[in-house]
């Protein structure tokens, strides 16, 4: 018999995401377990009526050769509904089998996330489970003449009424087989029902629309043995298979079920689009998911998404805390330069909305659900190395002219990561710098307080900051720009507990939350965002990479782990030999990538700038600068100026110094006393050098090194 295509992990589900047709932002879902049952009542409110369904999962699980637990066998304790009403039970057959069960509500749909263990000593083959969806008092989704039930086939969704059922025992069940089936033996407990059809299904669900047509409920699973419906109860059943399970081993998956408005072709087109992102309608196999761990942490990645990464847990709730509604979320690389707009050709042409973003290949894919494509990968316990050919996010199916490399380890309930670019792009323009993002981070709706610490007295413990939720409209920035202190935030649930990062590169952070707060799992809209940003200058071959750590765990946790690895001193040394050092510039160009001896500046303009990274130290342990440097200019000196923690600009008045400069060629030591100086105190944020009278044609700097004593 051929094989059912491998399962689906948990983490992956399909990748199922809540579109924009259908999508009920106000509608709300609530769980209602029957203790004792495999059943619970699921309440919600559809074309302003209240509806209740039956969701019994699994009703039963079986194998090839016959069924392994049925329900009257059990009898259930259920916890929950807790605060984001998620409800989880689980049952255990001695010396047979055991599982666990969670359900987890959408605004329009629930996730029952299932894992079957065999506790006996045969290996099962194609073990599968079946999912019964009952509207028991949702009348207007009662359909005894099927003629408002589809499911898939070849040649396009078909009225169960216009196919050919077999007729058993029990006249109302039908059973229709996936076409992925050779059906050359017997299956004892669907054999049982007399009742399988010779028509055959390709596809993962049964629908049935309301009595109006405006609204349906939908039973769709991964990898689809068999679909039925009973219409003693009116109810539909998807049956996804869990693949081989041998003993001891254990098999997970997700399965989705839909409460939606919007008629057939708005279910299909979610379904459709929904399986485009992840291929699920390919039957996706679960080696494109690839793990490492240790004691306290499990980490995922998805190699047909980049390998950015997709899923992160600690080891003692095994709850995901990394959001993936579509390919723009995760934690993953993501980088932007010029042109903007960006369109490699004029057949193609950026998303309209998405104008505004540019060149940024992404790490996961694009905006249409084109994945990036992995390179290499090397895999060990507890690390990952993976480099990808990054896909366009505004564009549909356009790789990026680079590479992106990826390197990943664990250490306790951290994540360490080093992320870098191999530009290859043919446009060879000096392109200014742009806000780059050290990566971009998506955490779940559960994870919706943003702290950081935004004070002057960074490292003493000071009370920490909550950054407030942005109230925008529709298309507006949602995210808040903030300057962190200490060089990390972290996204929280109510608990305390959630995922932090810190930056050694950038004070700068984006974040915010969209959505319903402390709502969604890992495939739904509301997020939390956090990214330490900064401006890069990045050259058509430049290479580049920069560093960040993710913790897990309790926020003062996050904090005291920041605190044990920052360098709180912090006194600044930029040698500028074979690197940028993050420096860019104001209406200055450079020799372009790489760097040799130093920075080789041209003025472009009579006036131009060269400006450092943002990332704090404090003025009274940096009390001397020294900037070692060769030119060649019309200008008599260069300004340095600064930014205090809260400055809004740069004020030469207020915060500023002359450097006379020796315009004789050579490299000279410039030593500048900052002590006495005007406003230079407390926290310094940011520094930039400023020079007057240039002339474009004929003069030059070149800069060695700029750092403090």
């Amino acid at each position: 018999m051929k094989k059912i295509a491998k399962l689906f992990s948990a983490l992956c589900l399909f990748f199922w995401m809540v579109g924009s047709t259908g999508h009920l932002m106000g509608q709300t879902i609530q769980l209602l377990p029957n203790q004792g049952k495999m059943q619970c009542n699921i309440v919600t409110n559809i074309e302003g009526e209240r509806n209740i369904f039956a969701l019994t999962v699994p009703e039963t699980i079986g194998n090839r050769e016959g069924m392994l637990l049925n329900f009257p066998e059990t009898n259930l304790v259920w916890e929950g509904p807790g605060e984001q009403g998620v409800v989880s039970t689980g049952w255990t057959k001695d010396s047979v089998i055991s599982y666990t069960l969670e359900l987890i509500p959408g605004t329009d749909y629930i996730d029952a996330e299932m894992s079957i263990t065999n506790l006996s000593e045969e290996r099962w083959e194609d073990v599968w489970s079946f999912n019964c969806l009952n509207p028991v008092k949702a009348t207007a989704f009662q359909n005894l003449e099927m003629e408002r039930t589809y499911m898939s086939t070849p040649e396009g969704p078909k009225r169960l009424s216009d196919t050919r059922r077999t007729i058993g025992h029990r006249p109302g069940i039908g059973v229709y087989f996936s076409e992925k089936m050779e059906l050359d033996e017997e299956w004892p407990f669907i054999s049982w029902f007399d009742a399988t059809s010779e028509e055959r299904t390709d596809g993962d669900y049964l629908v049935t629309l309301s009595e109006s047509g405006n609204s349906y409920m939908a039973a769709t699973s991964p990898n689809t043995l068999y679909l039925f419906n009973n219409l003693e109860f009116t109810c539909i059943h998807a049956a996804p298979t869990f693949g081989d399970i041998g003993p001891g081993e254990s098999s997970s998956l997700t399965t989705r079920f839909y409460f939606s408005e919007g008629g057939l072709e708005e279910f299909l087109k979610r379904f459709n689009q929904d399986n485009k992102l992840t291929s699920a309608g390919q039957g996706r196999s679960i080696e494109d998911f690839i793990y490492i761990e240790n004691e306290q942490l499990k980490l995922g990645i998805d190699t047909s998404m980049g390998g950015a990464i997709t899923y992160l847990a600690l080891k003692s709730d095994k709850k995901n805390l990394i959001n993936n509604f579509d390919l723009g979320r995760q934690v993953q690389i993501s980088f932007y330069a010029y042109p903007v707009p960006y369109a490699p050709s004029p057949e193609k042409q950026p998303h309209q909305k998405w104008l505004h973003i540019g060149w940024n290949p992404i790490q996961a894919g694009d905006v249409a659900g084109n994945g990036s494509r992995i390179l290499e990968l090397r895999q060990e316990k507890e690390s990952l190395f993976v480099s990808c050919i990054p896909m366009h996010w505004p564009l549909d199916d356009v790789p990026g002219e680079c590479i992106y490399e990826s390197r990943i380890s664990l250490k306790g309930n951290q994540v360490l990561v080093n992320a870098k670019i191999i530009n290859k792009r043919p446009d060879q323009t000096l392109y200014r710098a742009r806000n780059n993002e050290f990566p971009a981070l998506y955490t779940n709706g559960t994870h919706y307080k943003l702290y950081s610490y935004t004070g002057a007295e960074p490292f003493t413990g000071d009370k920490l900051t909550l950054i407030p939720k942005r109230n925008v409209k529709p298309g507006e920035f949602p995210w808040n720009r903030f300057y962190t202190t200490e060089s990390w935030a972290a996204l929280i649930d109510e608990s305390g507990s959630g995922l932090g990062i810190y930056s050694p590169v950038t004070d700068m952070f984006l974040g915010g939350f969209v959505g319903d707060e402390g709502r969604g799992g890992t495939f739904d809209i509301p997020t939390g965002y956090i990214s330490p940003v900064g401006n890069e200058i990045l050259d058509h071959n430049i290479e580049f990479d920069y560093s960040y750590v993710l913790i897990a765990g309790e926020l003062d946790q996050i904090r005291e782990q920041v605190y044990a690895m920052d360098d709180k001193n912090r006194k600044p040394n930029f040698d500028f030999a074979s690197d940028r050092q993050h420096w860019y510039y104001e209406d200055f160009s450079d020799t372009g990538w790489p760097p040799s001896g130093g920075l080789h500046l041209t003025p472009k303009a009579s006036t131009a700038s060269l400006l450092g990274p943002i990332r704090s130290f404090r003025a009274k342990e940096n009390m001397f600068l020294i900037v070692k440097a060769a030119c060649q200019t019309r200008s008599e000196e260069m300004t340095f100026m600064w930014k205090r923690l809260g400055d809004d600009k740069f004020s030469e008045d207020e915060r500023g110094a002359g450097i006379t400069l020796i315009n004789d060629g050579e490299e000279h030591t410039y030593r500048l006393n900052l002590e006495g100086v005007p406003n230079w105190d407390k926290l310094i944020t940011t520094i930039k050098f400023k020079f007057d009278h240039l002339n474009t044609s004929g003069d030059w700097i070149r800069v060695s090194n700029i750092y403090f004593e």
